[in-house]
């Protein structure tokens, strides 16, 4: 191994973060729905219905894990006009929610149910189940790929490091 702990490291940690990331791109391409797994309900308008709040752990830093971890977020929460159980939430700050609350501005988003479940996906109108379906695919073989591009460049390294190091 390199003669800098700080170089082996880095690169430890570095190759840690790539087989987190390889597998979660794995399990979301083996949990990844075609797009004919979708039925299009059509742009639905939600109009706002309350602020719920909701306590998130933090991101951990030194002083951060010393004081509070858990912070409070707050979600405007949407219902679906023409079906009451259908919402959205949308992360924003407590005086914007309550701005968006008290003028009651509808939003339009385009609802996808999941053929034989009770799910459904919320999207942006213009998007389409083949666009959803594919993008969601995408971000799985970016997390792969560059995992696995990672773990393979470091494990040439170890290999080259060692027939170098037997000689």
């Amino acid at each position: 191994m390199p003669r800098r702990p700080i170089f082996f490291a880095i690169t430890l940690a570095l190759l840690l973060v790539a087989i987190g990331a390889l597998k979660a791109g794995l399990d979301l391409m083996g949990t990844a729905r075609s797009a004919d797994e979708y039925i299009d309900q059509g742009v639905m308008t939600f109009v706002p219905q309350r602020i719920a709040t909701k306590r998130e752990e933090q991101q951990l830093s030194a002083k951060a894990y010393r004081s509070h971890t858990v912070r409070t977020v707050h979600y405007l929460e949407y219902r679906a006009s023409a079906h009451s159980s259908w919402r959205y939430r949308q992360k924003m700050s407590q005086s914007t929610a309550k701005e968006l609350l008290a003028a009651g501005t509808p939003i339009e988003r385009r609802v996808f149910t999941i053929k034989d479940t009770n799910r459904y996906i919320t999207t942006e109108p213009e998007e389409s189940a083949q666009s959803y379906a594919g993008s969601s695919y995408s971000y799985a073989l970016i997390l792969v790929g560059l995992g696995g591009g990672y773990c393979a460049a470091y494990l040439t390294y170890v290999v080259l490091l060692w027939r170098a190091r037997r000689r």
